[in-house]
């Protein structure tokens, strides 16, 4: 069974590489951030990705969940958010906001995100008798990760109540390892990752003089419980975003480890 998650850079204009990469990767799940959710379809195809994925994956599940609506100058009003797409049914979905809720905002002129809503999509799958649980996570957005704040924390207490035997958690956390936020769930959840990059970040599209600290900012993470093992874990070397991709093959397994 493999997973796959990515921040799909709603800012950006690689949407044709995102298609290719995503069918071309054969997941079973995808967890996907900053995604774009409009129905008219004179919009730019990364402007309506949920209906072109449906189209690309007619077999799928498909839960989105709107996180903002951005209401764009060009493209008038477009709601974004996360999608979790399954190759299995879900038996139940829920979208849980960090703190800030579902708002209208003009995406485009903003430079303080600080305030902006974090969201928790959680849906659970049974396959072959056992229970799974799906998190796709976009946390608080702030060029603070380094530091622990009372959202990031928030979201940290949310993910924490929300384990259970056979759960993965994945997305883009905005926040480094070195915080609380991450080390408690460490605790809880192995960090697939942990210790294997320097940054998540597809630097070619950051301005590395201006703000170095993308260098070495970790923020996309994959975490598992006891009941899910890890069978090979990598970060595809592909250019579809300003994040990199994450993907790991697992296998449920139950408490005899069966």
């Amino acid at each position: 069974m493999k997973i796959l998650t990515l921040n799909t850079w709603c800012r950006g204009e690689l949407f044709e590489n995102i298609k290719k990469f995503l069918v071309d990767e054969r997941a079973d799940f995808y967890f996907l951030q900053e995604v774009f959710n409009g129905n008219r379809q004179d919009l730019n195809e990364k402007f309506r990705a949920v209906n072109v994925f449906q189209k690309l994956f007619p077999t799928f599940h498909f839960y989105f969940s709107a996180a903002i609506l951005d209401t764009r100058k060009k493209e008038g009003d477009v709601e974004n958010g996360q999608l979790l797409m399954s190759r299995w049914p879900f038996t139940s979905t829920e979208a849980l906001f960090v703190d800030v809720p579902y708002g209208a905002y003009d995406e485009e002129s903003m430079s303080d995100f600080s305030n902006f809503p974090s969201l928790i999509q959680k849906v659970t799958v049974s396959i072959d008798g056992k229970m799974l649980t799906l998190c796709n996570v976009h946390g608080p957005v702030n060029l603070k990760g380094r530091e622990d704040d009372q959202r990031r924390l928030r979201m940290r207490d949310i993910l924490l109540g929300h384990i259970t035997e056979h759960t993965i958690i994945a997305g883009d956390f905005n926040v480094c390892p070195e915080t609380q936020t991450i080390r408690s769930l460490e605790d809880r959840l192995t960090n697939v990752f942990k210790g294997k990059f320097e940054t998540t970040f597809n630097t070619k599209w950051k301005d590395l003089k201006a703000q170095p600290g993308y260098a070495t900012a970790v923020v996309d993470y994959v975490f598992v419980s006891k009941g899910i093992r890890v069978m090979r874990a990598l970060s595809p070397k592909v250019d579809v975003s300003d994040h990199m991709p994450l993907a790991v093959e697992v296998e449920i397994v139950s408490r005899s480890g069966r």
